[in-house]
């Protein structure tokens, strides 16, 4: 904003600043409006706030999921494979470079088309060979490694490009945007700047950068080369091949995972999903939910898996759906406790799911053992689901509790 006013030299300028500040805040505003209408005021700034919120809790910043989602577990080797990445990026800009000045000097810039269709064709076959033997742990997973160092390049070159540029307004403007977009691309990397990929996270956080990659690739870069008495084809056709083996490599990723996902789950507002055999246990308790429960009962599953909520329609009588390690330690393992004393729900489904990704193992040994003691005091188990790889005990409700609790495990 402030580099659009430098550009611009606009008149009002504290009412667009005004203008800007009231936009940016609005949106969060009517969030938390909506959300104190329903709840108390200090639970609804949790909700605007959601995960920011723990960002300084020392338990989620040194649990293996945090350190493994960012890339801080290793971060040196992290760093290192992030300069390898945009050496191998370098490397092939300087290739379809010499093959454009290769191609502009045997057939003129303005023949050079045949060749660059051929260069397409090259860089599909080469990556489908290199997809048969890697799939999907290949060198094209961890291909967005080097983007947060594009996306600082990047900034820094459209910068000096918009200071140069500021005495024509319409290449000054476009400039702009695309300094605009660089700095936007940059600062999605900053939850995942040493693991930076295409999927997971990756999948929202690297997209502002992927289409600034396409937009080098097809536009700056053809451009520069073109200024140079080289032909722009190459390129364009180059960076049209190597967009395409992405493509292609997440077609193969995408058909590999559905056609895991052979066991039917018949849902209960309509429709079909499905999931692969090792889940067996979760499909035979939604069966179960749907059969031997009312629509009204209330159900809640530990640790993490709501999905079986949904899927057989049956609501959970207590506000937390996340009752793994990390969730207890950020709701406070007594507030949940509280949660299920107050509506204890008809029925509890507990899946026996190993945490290692934050820092335990099973619900009921080494972590939840409040919760666990107390559904031992208050509830009977009543049924397993034991096939696949994630059994499900089945808790009913007491009438009344037990005199001594004893753990569900």
């Amino acid at each position: 904003m402030i580099a659009a006013i430098w550009l611009t030299r606009p008149k009002h300028i504290p009412f667009i600043i005004a203008t800007a500040v009231i936009a940016t805040i609005l949106p969060a505003l009517a969030a938390f409006l909506w959300f104190a209408a329903r709840m108390p005021a200090h639970i609804a700034i949790d909700g605007v706030l959601g995960g920011w919120q723990f960002i300084a809790n020392s338990y989620v910043l040194s649990t293996p999921f945090y350190k493994g989602s960012f890339g801080t577990d290793e971060p040196l080797a992290n760093f290192i494979l992030m300069l390898q990445y945009a050496a191998f990026y370098t490397a092939a800009s300087i290739a379809l470079i010499l093959l454009a000045r290769i191609a502009a000097k045997l057939f003129g810039i303005g023949q050079s088309t045949p060749m660059a269709g051929l260069l397409f064709v090259a860089a599909a076959a080469c990556y489908s060979l290199i997809q048969i033997g890697n799939h999907f742990n290949s060198f094209w997973s961890d291909a967005g490694r080097g983007l947060p160092l594009f996306a600082i390049v990047a900034m820094i070159l459209t910068f000096r490009r918009l200071v140069r540029a500021r005495a024509d307004q319409m290449i000054a403007r476009r400039a702009l945007l695309q300094w605009t977009l660089a700095i936007l691309s940059l600062s999605f990397f900053a939850k995942i700047f040493l693991y930076a990929r295409l999927y997971q996270y990756g999948f929202v956080l690297a997209a502002p950068c992927g289409m600034l990659a396409v937009i080098a690739l097809i536009d700056w870069l053809p451009s520069w080369i073109q200024k140079k008495s080289a032909s722009p084809a190459i390129i364009q056709m180059g960076a049209i091949g190597f967009l395409a083996a992405f493509i292609i490599h997440n077609l193969i990723v995408t058909q590999h995972v559905l056609s895991e996902r052979t066991l039917p789950i018949p849902l209960a507002f309509g429709g079909t999903a499905w999931t692969r055999p090792t889940n067996s246990a979760s499909v035979a308790a939604i069966h179960w939910l749907t059969l031997a429960t009312a629509p009204t009962a209330t159900v809640s599953v530990i640790p993490d898996a709501a999905g079986i909520n949904y899927a057989a329609g049956r609501r959970s009588s207590v506000p937390y759906t996340e009752m793994h390690p990390m969730g207890l330690n950020l709701y406070g393992e007594s507030n949940v406790s509280s949660a299920f004393n107050n509506q204890p729900p008809e029925c509890i489904l507990i899946m026996d799911f190993l945490e290692t990704a934050f820092g335990a193992r099973t619900f009921g040994r080494d972590y939840g053992l409040e919760l666990s003691s107390w559904i031992a005091h208050h509830y009977r188990p009543i049924a397993i689901f034991s096939t696949g790889d994630h059994p499900i005990d089945v808790w009913l409700h007491r009438p009344e509790p037990l005199g001594q609790p004893h753990s569900p495990k």
